[in-house]
């Protein structure tokens, strides 16, 4: 009997994962908050397109504004704000608005992310969240949500493919005193270092501000592109005064060439020396 060739079974390629946001970051200080994302959607090998990341909900009954910046698997970023905006959060303070939120992101993650945990951790979709809130009768309040987690932010958190550089940039700045315009600024100039130093980063800059009272304001896309202009000059400035510095600066080297000559001189001497 003539056996049968063995036929080759070749795995089912999977699509990557749409990464809905490369780099968010949120700050807030004594008189507001920011959020501010790039623009770039990613997929790995395949594609990138641009769009708007940070989404801005208002609502009447109470009068409360809420805007969302995420970072994850596209879907499922998609899903959960619809998730968190379908209703204002319930609360009459922000103590009763934080349990709001964090009660729905718990169950979101119950309903859309629990089921995923026997996956191994690379094929599992991911959600991390940047939630800020302000109200008429509300001082404005920064949360962050992955996973299970729900935090208060003090200062500022980036999230994303370009974390570690964004927390390089905003470590040891002090944002308490800092106006809402000031921390619209700081915050481009953070997202135009990740764009120019992360892969995947890129687009332009969406910038949401909240104060209280109600109080909320987006940016023009042409000053945010002329702003991140200037800061890139003025980085090229810096950059070349700081070299001069650097190269200016001594430093003992040891030449081994030097090293043989002075070696040299040294047998040359002793061998020159009177015997004793």
């Amino acid at each position: 009997m003539i056996p049968r060739p063995r036929v080759l079974l070749r795995p089912k390629e999977r699509l990557p994962k749409g990464r809905s946001v490369t780099i968010a970051l949120g700050m807030i200080s004594n008189h507001g908050l920011v959020l501010c994302a790039d623009t770039q959607h990613t997929i790995s090998g395949y594609i990138k397109t641009y769009d708007g990341k940070v989404d801005l909900h208002l609502y009447r009954d109470p009068w409360i504004a809420v805007a969302i910046a995420g970072a994850g698997t596209d879907d499922y970023i998609v899903a959960a704000q619809q998730f968190l905006l379908r209703n204002a959060p319930d609360g009459k303070n922000v103590f009763e608005i934080e349990a709001s939120l964090k009660a729905k992101c718990l169950s979101f993650f119950d309903e859309h992310l629990a089921r995923w945990a026997y996956y191994p951790e690379r094929e599992r979709p991911t959600v991390e969240l940047l939630i800020g809130v302000t109200g008429k009768n509300l001082y404005p309040r920064l949360f962050h949500y992955a996973g299970t987690a729900f935090q208060d932010v003090r200062g500022a958190k980036a999230i994303g493919d370009g974390v570690l550089l964004a927390n390089d940039l905003i470590t040891g700045a002090t944002l308490g005193n800092y106006t809402v315009n000031q921390l619209c600024s700081f915050g481009i100039y953070v997202v135009a270092k990740v764009k120019r130093g992360v892969d995947g980063c890129g687009g332009s800059t969406h910038v949401v501000a909240l104060r209280k009272g109600f109080d909320f304001a987006f940016t023009d896309q042409k000053e945010v592109d002329k702003l991140e202009q200037e800061i890139s000059e003025m980085e090229k400035v810096k950059n070349r005064e700081l070299i001069d510095v650097i190269v200016a600066k001594p430093l003992a080297v040891s030449w081994q060439s030097e090293h043989r000559k002075t070696k040299a001189k040294r047998l040359t001497a002793q061998k020159s020396a009177p015997e004793p």
